[in-house]
């Protein structure tokens, strides 16, 4: 695993006897980005999962780098966004920052700034729009060093402002030999970034 940060090896997936994916193979490694791809039900969400060992595949191996520290090297954005509604937006933030002992005021005001929604730092998350609230929760991937960002759905109610920052963001990380897994319901082209596109077909 010389230079890998996760590497699969012919993972399939059952839920309720049924297989939803079989045989996927994958090797991610440092300044990596991954764009798993398929129409909904194909099971992106629930390779995901297996990735960050919220759940088991039913064959195949996944060996991580980071086994023994996961909650600190690997971020894991899903639908839910884990935002407590009743607190501000900058609440939320430090909240993230300190679960992980961290306290970083300054990296707290950048990523704010870099996504142009400094405005809202004193709003309780409930009065946001979905795609403000979607960003906040973006704004933990900037907050605390992971090694590794899995995120299912990235582009999802963002905007093409938001989106263009988004993918500004996510060249930055690989620079800093970082790694990027995330899903969408088509394969990605023309970004700013190389992406290796996988595609993932759904099991009738």
């Amino acid at each position: 695993m010389l230079n890998s940060y996760i590497k699969l090896e012919n993972v399939t997936f059952k839920r309720n006897d049924r297989q939803i994916f079989s045989n996927i193979s994958l090797d991610i490694g440092q300044a990596q980005i991954v764009n798993i791809f398929g129409p909904n039900g194909s099971g992106k969400t629930s390779l995901l999962r297996n990735i960050v060992g919220l759940s088991e595949p039913y064959s195949g191996t996944i060996k991580n780098k980071f086994q023994n520290d996961l909650n600190s090297e690997i971020i894991f954005l899903g639908h839910k966004l884990g935002l407590k509604k009743d607190l501000t937006v900058d609440e939320n933030l430090i909240f993230t920052q300190e679960f992980y002992n961290l306290y970083d005021k300054d990296k707290i005001n950048y990523a704010l700034t870099k996504f142009k929604i400094s405005k809202t730092r004193y709003t309780p998350v409930k009065y946001l729009s979905q795609g403000q609230q979607k960003i906040i929760g973006l704004l933990k991937m900037l907050i605390v060093p992971f090694s590794i960002w899995i995120i299912d759905e990235p582009y999802t109610s963002l905007d093409t402002s938001a989106s263009e920052i988004l993918d500004s963001v996510m060249e930055e990380h690989t620079y800093k030999k970082g790694a990027i897994i995330m899903t969408n319901h088509i394969a990605l082209e023309n970004k700013r970034f190389n992406v290796k596109n996988i595609s993932i077909i759904k099991n009738e």
